[in-house]
This record gives C-alpha cells, structure tokens and sequence, in this order.
C-alpha cells in the first residue's frame, strides 16, 4: 500500500455502519459523565455545591445531539447502503438536520405519537449542534434562525421573542433520548453478530 492510498483506505474502513455506531455510544457515554456531573453539581434544595459544573448540561446536551446524529447516520448507511461518494446528496446530512434524518431511517417500531414527540426533540438538538451547544449566540438574530429557536420552550409566557435559545438535556428528556438512541443502534447492529452492551440505562 502506498501513502497515497492509505486515506482512501482508511475512509472506506471507518465508513460502515457499526464504525458510526461505535462512535455514536462513545460520544452517549462522555454526554453521560458531563450530565452525571452536572446533576451532582447542585444539592436538592437547588442550592449549588460545584459552581464550576452547573452549566455541564449545555456541552451534555450537544454530545447527545451528536451521538444521536451519528447512529441515525449509521442507520442510513446501513439502509440505504451508502457509499462515501453519497452521502452529500442526502438530504439533511450536511446541514445536521436530525429531523431530515430520522424521518429518512423510516423504523417501524416506532408510532405515529411517538414520532411526533421525537421530532420535537431532535428540532432542539438540531438547534444544538447548529449553534445553541457551540455558540454563546446565534448569527442570524433578525429572523429567529427561521425554527432554529423555540418559543414553547420560553421559561416565561411573558417573553413573546423567537429568539431564545433551545432547551438542554433534563432527566425526562434523556431518558426519552435514550430510547430512540437505542432504537437506532439496534438497527444498525440487526441480523448482525455483533452486539453493543455500554449503553444499558
């Protein structure tokens, strides 16, 4: 082998769908210790004990949003055996639009209900990865990032602007993650031999 075939070589390895998986448990289980910190950050009266870890919950919530593009990614390259030279012409992918991109994995398992709710979820982490978990701003405040914002998750009805940043990670909301996390690395690693065993709860 050559050193000019060494990347191609090595794309095309890191390529298939259980390498995506891998990475999408990966990036859970680092989201999982900046949650755990997090909640241990603050006592239950809601006075803080670890000042340094009261905002882990917004890089918790961008790795989560990462993790759960990474196993829808994963999915689709199963599905739809993508090749590395297709990917840019699916829609969603290039953009982090998680919603695109679940709607294209089409899993059966999962109701009509309960896709309505994932959807809404994945608009936040879409926001997430965009801007709201990287950025302490957007860019585009004159059009509301058009959708990127989310007014129903104002704290306070008497705030009527589109541009408030998204919701992070709560209790609730992993563990409803979680579910669709797993729904699709098990479609990944379907009619396979191999199993994944790290993300349990």
């Amino acid at each position: 082998m050559t050193k000019e075939e060494i990347p191609d070589v090595w794309f095309k390895r890191t390529w298939s769908a259980s390498s995506w998986a891998a990475n999408a448990e990966n990036l859970w289980r680092a989201a999982d210790i900046l949650f755990s910190a997090y909640q241990a950050s603050t006592a239950d009266d809601g006075e803080p004990i670890n000042c340094e870890d009261t905002e882990l919950n917004i890089p918790a919530t961008l790795l989560y949003a990462y993790a759960i593009e990474n196993a829808a990614k994963g999915t689709l390259i199963k599905k739809l055996k993508l090749n590395p030279s297709d990917y840019e012409n699916l829609s969603g992918w290039r953009k982090h639009d998680l919603v695109v991109l679940f709607n294209q994995t089409e899993i059966q398992t999962i109701e009509d209900e309960q896709k309505k709710e994932y959807r809404h979820l994945l608009k936040i982490l879409t926001a997430q990865i965009r801007w709201a978990g990287k950025y302490p701003s957007t860019f585009e405040p004159a059009n509301g990032n058009k959708g990127f914002f989310l007014p129903e998750q104002c704290e306070y009805e008497s705030v009527k602007t589109k541009n408030m940043p998204p919701s992070t990670v709560n209790i609730e909301m992993r563990h409803r993650l979680k579910i669709l996390f797993r729904l699709l690395i098990n479609e990944i690693y379907e009619d396979s031999q191999a199993t994944r065993t790290s993300v349990k709860n």
